[in-house]
């Protein structure tokens, strides 16, 4: 495996901090986000000095920096984006995470050699998918969540770098097509302000009666696949990504060196399954339960939990005895004064851990299989489990990594001293070498220097970034200098290496395979665009004298579109070059003039806008490039899922149980909302409709005035006459 290109880790950075010990913890890359336009909004994120800096870090330590834009960005940040990308490459940020394409756009007329990766957002599953992003001039896919391990084997081989999640929280929903957050609180996952709808408790009617009451049912389980990384990396994959830049330092030094340690073990030949101990680190760091994910296909029922959607710790001890705020714990494992624990029994009740008390004395630490008193005020019971959500050593490992930097980067040094040549010193660092040289030694030293006072000035670095490992000394005993001028030049030699460690990075002006902006006929004709979700509501429509009219097949099938036939496309894998037949649906994210240039370079003539622009907002969209569509009427789909609830509610181990061509299902959450759920049989994709009808056909001659040429309607569980009064009054207001 010696002339295999090895593959990077990628490590997660919410804060500087975070950043410093993933460096530390052995990862080969970071990714991070400013202040703005990322995708994880609450957390600490980097300030642009930090962004600097955390460049400067990685640079010297051979590492890269990524920084998201993964976000839908409107028309009105824009200019603020443009400085903001400036200042990123500016500072040699290695690449951008992108979601919209309309940043793709922008960076490409701004920096056509600053690499993009395409976010998981955009929905990269397939060959189809690849292509498109070739033709972009994006280097690298970030695949979506549920892609297969077969299908990235095979995504592999086109010629594009392929990031895959590892490790993490995962989406209930199919990657960058979420917006029950959104619909529910107008907190748009898209823009990095997700409310976490999946982590909520809901219950599941069938034919109006509870199947499930009031249990997470749409709550992924945690990803893992630490000991399966052999069939990762033989795939060939580029980078393997792990989530959480909202976690803490202990998770990313904990992930991350572990998965570390197993990348490099697989390379040596060394590779096997993680050891008891380290599994309960990564439990004891974060876990929702762990699953394979799609990624390696485990079954339906293993996916999520209904029970649980926090982090759930490991199992620690019981309850056998309480009096008072005197609790008495059995234990499994150690427990450490400050640790945090979390009750499970009826009830669940978290603390931590101040006073405790170890054969009658108040101690720090309790080794395992002993028992320990605690006082608390915690309600707690007997026979309750006790799990450890927070451990207190590997949480200050961390901080101690944080207090022991910044590592040192090794370098070699190389110096030359010698009559009638220029005082010459050579310093290397990863193949990056610099040459500074004094002026000519003409004067014959008196008393020469000694080599090893020599070696002793050069390594002098304790207050740099470095650390000598080599250090070759060539004095010919004649010339003479002076320790200042060795010192000056170490102190030269040094400031110029660092500046070009930090300035070295990868540019591509890769080339973009698009056309220039085409002219479109923007003619007057109003398009009426409809869905349906039946035969009996496709004659409906049909009888009205409506022409485009789209069955719900072609309108959610992600992954097995027939790309025959034309309709509605979601993401760049669902349509082949210059294609106009095809129709940019409100889940292609289009909301600034950016992604409508580019869609138009793409050859499309029309492109729906997302349903998270308003109505208002419609009015500062360009209609230049496009005919641009709104969606007027009906329930869009929340989520769209390869996890089926209703099998796995009905205790089937895998889908496919036929249940929802036989019954009715709805979801209600803790307002009482009513959320209507279709099924997909073919690929059993779960909908999640919106419980509200979205009605703006009052505005359609606004939307008209505004420049809208197409308006969309979504049957799904309407009836035959509101069908018919929907269609009717959309008619009668273009007409007005």
């Amino acid at each position: 495996m010696n002339n295999v290109k090895k593959v990077e880790l990628l490590a997660p950075a919410g804060s500087f901090d975070a950043f410093l010990v993933a460096i530390a913890s052995g990862a080969d890359a970071v990714y991070i986000s400013g202040k703005s336009f990322g995708a994880r909004a609450f957390a600490p994120n980097f300030t642009n000095e930090e962004i600097k800096e955390a460049v400067r870090y990685a640079h010297i330590f051979n590492k890269k920096v990524y920084v998201t834009i993964n976000t839908l960005i409107f028309n009105e940040e824009l200019e603020e984006l443009i400085s903001y990308i400036n200042y990123l490459y500016d500072s040699k940020v290695d690449a951008i995470i992108v979601q919209d394409l309309g940043v793709i756009n922008l960076i490409k007329k701004l920096h056509p050699d600053f690499i993009i990766h395409a976010s998981t957002q955009m929905s990269i599953y397939n060959e189809t998918g690849i292509k498109n992003l070739q033709r972009l001039g994006v280097s690298r896919a970030i695949l979506a969540r549920e892609t297969t391990i077969d299908k990235i084997n095979k995504l592999t081989k086109l010629g594009t770098e392929v990031e895959i999640f590892v490790h993490g929280a995962l989406c209930y929903a199919y990657s960058g097509n979420c917006l029950m957050s959104y619909a529910i609180g107008k907190r748009s996952g898209n823009r990095g302000a997700c409310a976490q709808p999946c982590r909520k408790k809901y219950t599941l009617l069938e034919n109006n009666k509870a199947l499930i009451k009031n249990k997470s049912i749409i709550s992924m389980k945690d990803l893992s696949v630490i000991n399966n990384l052999d069939q990762i990396l033989s795939s060939g994959v580029t980078s393997l990504k792990i989530e959480g830049r909202m976690k803490s330092l202990e998770y990313v030094q904990t992930i991350v060196s572990l998965y570390r340690k197993k990348i490099d073990e697989y390379y040596k030949n060394t590779y096997s399954p993680i050891s008891t101990e380290e599994d309960k680190k990564i439990k004891v760091t974060f876990n929702r339960g762990f699953t394979k994910g799609y990624l390696l296909n485990d079954a339906n029922i293993k996916r999520t939990d209904y029970n649980n959607v926090n982090h759930q710790g490991i199992l620690i001890g019981k309850v056998i005895s309480k009096n008072n705020k005197k609790v008495t714990i059995k234990l499994y494992e150690h427990l450490s004064f400050n640790d945090g624990i979390r009750f499970k029994g009826n009830n669940e009740y978290g603390a931590y851990v101040n006073e405790m008390f170890f054969n009658n004395k108040l101690v720090k630490y309790v080794p395992k299989n002993n028992n320990v008193t605690l006082i608390l005020n915690t309600p707690c019971n007997v026979g309750d489990n006790v799990y450890k959500t927070v451990d207190i050593k590997l949480q200050n490992e961390a901080k101690e990594i944080i207090k022991f930097f910044p590592l040192k980067a090794n370098i070699e040094i190389k110096v030359d001293i010698k009559l009638n040549k220029p005082l010459r010193i050579e310093l290397v660092c990863y193949e990056e070498k610099v040459v500074v040289e004094h002026t000519i030694l003409t004067e014959i030293a008196k008393t020469p220097l000694s080599v090893d006072r020599i070696e002793s000035q050069l390594l002098k670095l304790n207050d740099t970034l470095f650390n000598c490992s080599q250090i070759d000394v060539q004095y010919d005993n004649k010339a003479f200098f002076t320790i200042k001028d060795l010192n000056e030049l170490r102190r030269l030699g040094i400031s110029k290496l660092e500046e070009a460690l930090v300035n070295k990075v990868e540019r591509l002006d890769t080339q973009n395979h698009l056309g220039n902006i085409s002219k479109v006929d923007l003619n007057n004709e109003i398009i009426i665009d409809v869905v349906v979700n039946s035969l009996d509501q496709y004659s409906v429509c049909q009888s009205l004298g409506i022409e485009n009219i789209y069955f719900k097949d072609n309108y959610s099938d992600r992954f097995q579109i027939d790309l025959n036939q034309k309709g509605f496309i979601h993401n760049l894998g669902q349509f082949l070059c210059n294609e106009k037949e095809y129709l940019p649906s409100i889940y292609m994210n289009v909301v600034n003039d950016e992604s409508i240039e580019l869609l138009n370079k793409l050859g499309f003539e029309s492109s729906y806008l997302s349903t998270e622009v308003s109505v208002d907002e419609v009015k500062n969209i360009s209609k230049d490039y496009l005919k641009l569509g709104y969606f007027v009427y009906g329930r869009e789909d929340l989520m769209v899922s390869n996890q089926c609830f209703i099998a796995s509610s009905l205790g089937y181990e895998d889908k496919k149980c036929g249940m929802c061509l036989k019954n009715k299902y709805e979801i209600i959450d803790e307002y009482n909302n009513y959320f209507p759920v279709l099924t997909d049989f073919k690929n059993c994709d779960i909908r999640i409709l919106n419980y509200n009808l979205r009605n703006e056909i009052f505005n359609i001659k606004r939307l008209i005035n505004y420049g809208i040429k197409r308006f969309l309607l979504i049957f799904t569980i309407e009836t035959e006459d509101e069908i018919i009064k929907a269609i009717n009054l959309t008619k009668r207001e273009i007409q007005r």
